[in-house]
């Protein structure tokens, strides 16, 4: 019999006599597919939280992707990672990856698998199509949108046709949702909305230690009298970096405050080049710091007086609006795609049109003015915000429920805990 519980009702196993664990038969083989555990985004972060989960639970967490630094962690945390030529859309290296897929689906006698991409879901119905004959059964495919893909490039445009292919089908949003509808072949039954969530056990204010947030100020070399404007997505354009600068230069030499950017790109690297000849013609080099990246974004947040981002079109990054709304630091963003689902505007977050340097401009410099008094009632706010609506606990809960609901309409034996908060 097939158990997947939330994870709140996992429970220690008991010692027999020979003082080993008296564990549960284990859950069937659980596999996740996304293109590469290299950076802490909102996919990777749901991968290895729902791996946690299913390890919790007595499965076997399997995660197939192209590999990178999360991998030791995926392991820590009792997930198995097989590594497979999943981390671009070249169709050829999906076919080589596919048939990996499949090997894996046949050797570990997989019960569902779950993909994270375009690419990845069509590797893998490539995969389950591949072997069908010899496994003679079908495998549940369950689906996400964690994002829109409407101005993809063609080749992740099609793909994405395989990931509105799931038996179900998670959005992140109900704006990715209603995407979904308006540009796919889908029912709205099909399709459930499960935004990701952060674990206040250690993202929040009490939870960042000075020693962190002391090292970070000495890296940084950050002056103890100014004001900080993060702006944590780096030197892409694309999110919105030439806008939030051209807002910088509307505000004038504010002598109380400095914007850092956390940059990956080296000293003489020539995006950083491009960057600081920009700012030079901006007159910003007194007023924006080019930092080393950061692996310690909380801490980053922590020391930030205003977070902002602005890219032009609907892809917001999730997790930049839940962690700094978690950490109760005002967020300044353009209003485009799900921004308005994810915070309070005016309370938690300033939102602007896309591209409107002068609103952007304004909305910095009015929360870059806020009492001591407004700050704290934003940090409570926010923070209320984020536990109500997004937690990691009730996002894998959910997430398990709809592997449990498949797998017992496969094999009609599963016992499903309802989900909890």
């Amino acid at each position: 019999m097939v158990m997947l519980h939330p994870p709140s009702s996992t429970k220690p196993a008991a010692a027999d006599g020979q003082g080993q664990a008296c564990a549960a038969a284990p859950g069937p083989p659980v596999l996740q597919v996304l293109s590469g555990l290299n950076t802490f985004g909102c996919v990777e972060r749901a991968t290895l939280d729902v791996a946690a989960s299913l390890a919790a639970q007595g499965h076997r967490a399997l995660v197939a992707s192209a590999g990178g630094r999360l991998v030791r962690e995926l392991e820590r945390l009792g997930g198995t990672h097989v590594t497979l030529p999943l981390g671009d859309d070249n169709p050829f290296t999906l076919r080589q990856a596919a048939h990996g897929l499949a090997d894996i689906l046949e050797r570990e006698r997989v019960a569902l698998a779950h993909a994270r991409s375009p690419g990845t879901a069509w590797a893998l119905r490539r995969a389950m199509t591949l072997r069908r004959a010899i496994l003679s059964r079908n495998v549940p495919m369950v689906t996400s949108f964690h994002e829109t893909f409407s101005r993809a490039g063609p080749l992740t445009r099609f793909h994405a046709r395989a990931l509105a292919g799931g038996d179900c089908i998670t959005a992140a949003s109900n704006y990715v949702r209603n995407h979904i509808l308006a540009h796919y072949p889908v029912g709205p039954e099909r399709i459930q909305i499960m935004p990701y969530g952060i674990d206040p056990a250690i993202l929040a204010p009490d939870r960042i230690n000075q020693t962190r947030l002391v090292d970070l100020i000495r890296r940084w070399r950050l002056p103890d009298d100014r004001k900080i404007i993060l702006i944590p997505e780096g030197l892409s354009d694309r999110r919105g970096l030439a806008d939030i600068l051209a807002a910088l230069a509307r505000l004038g030499r504010r002598t109380d405050s400095l914007a850092i950017i956390p940059c990956a790109d080296t000293p003489n690297g020539p995006r950083r080049r491009a960057i600081e000849r920009r700012l030079t013609k901006l007159r910003l080099d007194d007023t924006v710091y080019l930092a080393e990246p950061t692996l310690d974004r909380a801490a980053a947040y922590m020391l930030a007086t205003v977070v902002v981002t602005a890219p032009r079109h609907a892809r917001i990054n999730d997790h930049v609006f839940v962690d700094v709304q978690a950490l109760g630091r005002p967020l300044v963003a353009s209003d485009v795609g799900a921004a308005r689902e994810f915070g309070v505007p005016g309370k938690t977050v300033w939102l602007v049109p896309p591209g409107n340097v002068s609103d952007l401009a304004a909305a910095l410099d009015e929360v870059l003015g806020l009492t001591e008094r407004r700050r704290r009632q934003v940090l409570e706010q926010a923070i209320n915000h984020i536990r109500h609506r997004h937690l990691k606990a009730r996002f894998c809960a959910e997430t398990l429920a709809v592997y449990a609901r498949l797998l017992d309409e496969q094999t009609g034996t599963t016992e499903v805990a309802a989900p909890s908060d």
